[in-house]
């Protein structure tokens, strides 16, 4: 996801205002990455990478229809781009997301679409390239007042889709929102071999409630209404040649369940409430035509813990699954 620095900043005293409560005193109504994030990790049950336009313009390229990050510590390989609501935006940072959608990559954007360029433009001649990068990939419709869509969706020969997704919703801290049985949805509808596959994971609405503050939350009385009472979440980072997946449950019930992580690992549980490191039983599976590590995560009410992978290996047997559901 490309965090929206460049239309806070547009929006809103980042630095100079006092801060109140979380983030900023009055968040901008048409900003949603926050709720967007908490749509994609929490509903859908997808973990991501923020990525800084900085970051992406410096430490990114496109290629055989994937971006790529390297900072020299690590890299990531990313099929899917998510535009959050983002009224400025770097030329570069277009040029580049433009770039990977013509070469096959996926994207899904939300709420308002990217008009005007960061940086010094008194010609306008700025803008209007963002602008008609932002039609090259989305149609040249897109700006047009008179069109009202839920969503707009657009491909091209190499592979490359574009949703862009009309925010429905007010979240509670005000700002918009684009429903998350929708964007898990049309991150379904991508189907793509998935970094992590979960099978019965609670979903849960993201309305803005958890970006409050946790007194306000339980003040207002909204934790009674969140199935199991928490969440199950993870998220996944590489270190070097290292996988690193780290996995959380706030809920109050056990999660035990086969889970897949993508590619064929040998794996290590490290236990942060004990301190210990031990061994894990995996098998390998083909799921979408990508190898996947399953193995059961078995993960108590109010724990959490790690699964590290040093190397990648090559399994001898490797069985084929048609559905994470599937799973024994």
């Amino acid at each position: 996801m490309l965090y929206p620095i460049y239309s806070i900043h547009a929006q809103t005293y980042f630095y100079q205002a006092q801060a109140q409560g979380f983030e900023y005193p009055n968040t901008p109504t048409n900003l949603d990455y926050m709720s967007l994030i908490n749509s994609i990790s929490i509903y859908a049950g997808h973990d991501l990478t923020l990525l800084h336009p900085e970051t992406l313009r410096q430490k990114c390229r496109v290629e055989n229809g994937k971006l790529l990050l390297d900072n020299g510590k690590n890299s990531e390989t990313f099929r899917v781009l998510i535009l959050p609501s983002t009224v400025m935006i770097a030329p570069e940072d277009m040029r580049i997301i433009a770039q990977f959608y013509a070469a096959g990559g996926k994207i899904i954007s939300t709420g308002e679409l990217p008009r005007m360029a960061f940086g010094t433009d008194e010609s306008g001649e700025a803008d209007r390239e963002v602008q008609a990068l932002v039609r090259e990939i989305f149609g040249e419709d897109i700006f047009d007042g008179n069109i009202l869509r839920s969503y707009d969706y657009r491909s091209n020969a190499a592979g490359g889709e574009a949703y862009h997704l009309t925010a429905e919703l007010t979240a509670i801290d005000g700002t918009d929102m684009v429903p998350g049985a929708l964007i898990d949805e049309t991150i379904k509808s991508l189907d793509l071999p998935y970094d992590v596959l979960m099978p019965g994971m609670i979903h849960l609405e993201c309305t803005g409630a958890l970006s409050l503050p946790y007194p306000d939350f339980v003040r207002l009385g909204l934790d009674k209404f969140i199935p199991g009472k928490g969440m199950l979440s993870h998220t996944h980072k590489r270190y070097g040649r290292c996988d690193i997946y780290y996995f959380a449950n706030t809920t109050d019930r056990t999660y035990d369940r086969p889970i897949l992580l993508r590619g064929a690992q040998k794996l290590e549980v490290w236990d942060p409430h004990s301190g210990t490191v031990a061994p894990l039983d995996v098998s390998y599976v083909t799921y979408r035509g990508e190898e996947y590590t399953e193995v059961r995560l078995k993960l108590a009410s109010g724990r959490s813990l790690f699964y590290v992978s040093p190397d990648d290996v090559s399994p001898a047997i490797s069985e084929n699954v048609d559905s994470i559901e599937d799973l024994k």
